[in-house]
């Protein structure tokens, strides 16, 4: 369908095809300040895209926005991200019901307190004992051996 439309508006010319362009750039903007994202194929095939095209007709963005949210991969994409939205809210809810250290040990249980540190080798365990010993400060040495995973 439109490759349909695509194909007749370069039979018609360029006055139609900046039409095409102009009206589908709006939809989209329109579209995405509400957070659809859309292809051009499903921008092409809307009604209102169409007669302001082809009827050269005024674009009519809010119609053109709700028959977008009545194309079926768009409604789909839409269904999806309010489930997930919802989902996270509800995960959101049930943390905020847990104290901090019920928090922190779902957190720690999912992987979620920090980038996990490699373990070292022989080589660089010597390296960094060598480095921290060096270091006459008791508290700058802790630091130091803390940054380093060794204390």
């Amino acid at each position: 369908m439109a490759e349909n439309l695509q194909h007749l508006v370069s039979l018609l010319g360029d006055e139609h095809m900046s039409a095409l362009l102009d009206s589908t750039t709006k939809v989209a903007m329109a579209a995405s300040a509400l957070g659809i994202e859309a292809s051009t194929e499903e921008l092409v095939q809307l009604e209102a895209v169409k007669l302001a095209v082809l009827a050269d007709m005024p674009l009519d963005t809010v119609q053109a926005v709700s028959q977008l949210k009545q194309v079926p991969s768009v409604a789909e994409r839409l269904r999806a991200k309010h489930a997930d939205a919802e989902t996270q809210q509800q995960i959101a809810d049930e943390m905020a019901k847990l104290s901090p250290q019920a928090r922190l040990t779902k957190a720690r249980e999912l992987g979620l307190t920090g980038p996990k540190v490699a373990p070292k080798g022989p080589r660089d365990r010597e390296s960094d004992l060598r480095v921290v010993n060096g270091i006459k400060s008791l508290s700058v040495r802790l630091s130091e051996a803390r940054k380093r995973g060794l204390a």
